[in-house]
């Protein structure tokens, strides 16, 4: 039902099992913080799938008004509504014959600077090639319940993907050239331990910190032990472990989510999903705000919630914590190594971004007893200069 080829498309369509008429509003409802003035969303799906409902529920949570009338748009073709976050024209082009119509009602107008909700968009010929196209289908012979699959055309492709991609099964072998193949090795807790073990043997020396007791030495290595056993229990996924700003390029001359580079991709592991996210919303090397922090990190997980009614936010909340403190705690080792062993001391404008990081995630209750290592064997991190 889609409005162009599958090959135009995002990769990774995103499907939700909805349950009945309340779940597909609050799915709507969770999309609100995802769409932006200017953004064109289609809403396919036969007589009856919902369209008109879910399309409701959109507006009345971006309006903040849960009362607004927001009558099915069948006769009127167009009903624009002036809400405090933007505009939004919701439509109907059922009765619509072809874009030249379509241009004799003022469409473009209308849409200029306004979230478009188009409802029958295929009527209208090839549409937008940059937007959101949201299929609702019947999930059984009657009822309420409905299967939603989300498809990003162009620019809407990269909203979607780093979410949809923490849902899917992926595959650990992947083809290469000709017959050969590539398996995908995991990030296991073993890679884990010697990456934390870089702060002990380059970060405590730079600190000027002398060298730790045997027993100090195996209690880090117990206590990261026991933060990483639940988060390596838990469905692993595609992880890269050089994911940072200046590894990812953007290519102007390209077109839709490849304009998105990514080097060092050959660092891929079979790892926690929470490592992606936290190492693009803590970045090591820029900035990043704590409110647009929060944001990320909310966003991502309303997308998850919504895609996975099982999916616990609280765990993920743990999790992003344990793997924020774990990737700080190596990132402290190799530029403090990249200092002394290579000569490269320009990484060490860094470490107190990184230090930042490594206390912030040290808060979390389920790294109680790896902060009070850090307090007693390194204290000097606290201390913010």
């Amino acid at each position: 039902m889609a409005t162009s080829s599958p090959s135009s498309a995002n990769l990774l369509p995103w499907v939700v099992a909805a349950t009945s008429q309340t779940v597909t509003e609050h799915f709507a409802v969770s999309l609100v913080s995802l769409l932006r003035a200017g953004d064109v969303v289609t809403l396919s799906g036969g007589l009856g799938a919902g369209k008109t409902t879910f399309a409701r529920a959109l507006i009345r949570a971006i309006a903040g008004d849960p009362r607004l009338d927001v009558p099915s748009p069948t006769f009127t073709l167009m009903q624009v509504y002036d809400t405090p976050r933007m505009p939004v024209v919701h439509a109907d082009l059922y009765r619509v014959s072809g874009a030249e119509e379509l241009q004799g009602l003022g469409w473009d107008e209308a849409g200029d600077g306004a979230l478009m909700l188009v409802e029958w968009a295929e009527r209208a010929g090839n549409f937008a090639p940059d937007r959101l196209d949201i299929a609702l289908d019947f999930a059984g012979d009657e009822g309420e319940a409905r299967t939603i699959t989300l498809t990003g055309y162009g620019a809407m492709d990269n909203r979607l993907a780093l979410a949809a991609l923490h849902q899917m099964a992926l595959p650990v072998t992947l083809p290469v050239e000709g017959a050969l193949t590539h398996t995908i090795p995991p990030y296991d807790l073993e890679a884990m331990l010697i990456e934390c073990e870089l702060l002990l043997d380059w970060y405590l020396p730079h600190r000027g910190h002398t060298a730790l007791s045997v027993n100090a030495r195996q209690a880090f290595v117990d206590l990261w032990t026991e933060a990483l056993r639940p988060v390596l229990a838990r469905p692993l996924t595609w992880s890269l472990r050089d994911f940072h700003s200046p590894n990812i390029i953007w290519l102007a001359e390209r077109e839709d989510i490849a304009r998105v580079g990514l080097l060092d991709f050959q660092d891929c592991v079979l790892g926690p999903p929470a490592y992606d996210v936290v190492s693009l919303s803590q970045d090591a090397r820029i900035d990043v705000p704590d409110e647009l922090e929060l944001r990320l990190l909310s966003h991502y997980v309303r997308l998850r919630r919504a895609g996975d009614p099982a999916f616990n936010a609280a765990t993920f909340a743990a999790d992003y914590a344990i793997m924020g403190a774990e990737r700080a705690t190596k990132i402290l080792g190799i530029f403090a190594r990249l200092n002394q062993r290579d000569g490269k001391p320009q990484y060490l404008r860094h470490l107190p971004r990184i230090e930042r990081n490594v206390r912030r995630c040290l808060v979390h209750p389920a790294l109680a007893s790896l902060k009070a290592w850090y307090e007693t064997h390194l204290p000097a991190l606290f201390v913010e200069e």
